[in-house]
């Protein structure tokens, strides 16, 4: 299959991320106009879902085995959420908690492993203390390793019953907790179950109902807006039951050009980096500045997008490319036995 670049995907992905920050500034300006952007993470396995059936379906369903699509899954999201991690711990430089329980979160961490047990967790019980955004990354690992198991004998109709038990845990998500907000914190974790399933593989049949036919071309600054219109109103089961699977599937087909492709450019660059630094970022800024001011949220969201495209060039992309050339080899060697 030939390669296609997403770049109206990736911008989007960015937006996303900038909409979860909203959340994690001392300043509260801007949440009342987005509150339900913590779906975005709901937005995201939607779309890796889509881009990873993209990349990878084929190469599954032939030479490639599971262990080599989750090693190359690990490398990519691994150097940046680790950096964040230890970011993190920077920011607990004069309350630090005893070495014993440092010691099992940090370890824990490196291995994106979730702090399950409330004697551990530093805060909010949330089950990654060092860099909370990254429970999302553990239920993407899962939904990857899901993925990559049973990718070679995915037909739709079971890629239909897949959807049938993401659906019944997400409804069951908001029959419990009447919300979607669920899985960074330890009594709401098991809800992320559902989330991820749900989405990631509504992502996947997407992708092959836009194989079959490809949505029409749309401006990508329409798409924007109605993502930005999703967050900002009160609705939570609706879209991610239905409103993101469609916009990814219109957004794969939209139009880009001129300026609005590069600043889409940039954000898809980004936006790792703008949703995995976030937290530990303005954790550490907020002990010697104090960014409760509408102005300081513009500035960090400014100071975060720079930083994260600086980062992939100088730091993320030669990292990987370095772990790539020492751990792939060997990835392909053991899925080979």
């Amino acid at each position: 299959m030939a390669r296609q670049q997403f770049d109206t995907l990736d911008g989007l992905r960015g937006i996303a991320a900038l909409a979860v920050l909203v959340g994690h500034v001392p300043d509260r300006t801007f949440l009342h106009l987005l509150p339900t952007r913590h779906l975005a993470v709901d937005f995201f396995f939607v779309l890796s879902g889509f881009v990873l059936a993209h990349a990878y379906e084929q190469r599954l369903r032939g030479e490639m085995g599971t262990v080599e699509f989750m090693v190359r899954r690990y490398i990519r999201l691994w150097p940046l959420y680790l950096l964040g991690t230890f970011i993190g711990l920077v920011s607990l430089v004069g309350h630090m908690p005893p070495a014993p329980k440092l010691l099992a979160i940090t370890s824990l961490a490196i291995f994106f492993v979730p702090v399950l047990s409330p004697r551990l967790t530093l805060y909010q019980q949330a089950v990654f203390p060092l860099n909370s955004p990254a429970w999302s990354l553990f239920f993407e690992l899962l939904a990857n390793v899901l993925y990559g198991l049973v990718a070679r004998h995915l037909t739709n109709r079971r890629l239909a019953a897949i959807l049938l038990v993401g659906l019944i845990l997400l409804v069951g998500t908001w029959a419990r907790f009447h919300e979607l907000d669920a899985g960074s914190t330890i009594p709401h974790f098991w809800g992320g179950f559902g989330r991820v399933v749900w989405s990631y593989f509504a992502g996947v049949a997407i992708y092959r109902i836009w194989l079959a036919r490809p949505s029409p071309r749309l401006p990508a600054w329409v798409l924007a807006a109605a993502l930005v219109a999703m967050f900002a109103t009160p609705w939570q089961l609706i879209w991610p039951l239905v409103g993101f699977p469609a916009l990814v599937y219109l957004a794969a087909s939209a139009q880009l050009d001129g300026r609005t492709k590069a600043a889409f450019t940039w954000l898809g660059t980004a936006s790792y980096g703008i949703y995995v630094l976030q937290v530990p970022m303005v954790t550490v800024l907020s002990r010697w500045i104090d960014m409760a001011s509408p102005w300081w949220t513009l500035a960090f969201a400014a100071l975060v997008v720079v930083t994260a495209i600086v980062l992939d060039r100088v730091f993320d992309r030669p990292v990987r490319r370095w772990l790539e050339g020492r751990i792939l080899p060997r990835a392909r060697a053991a899925g080979a036995t």
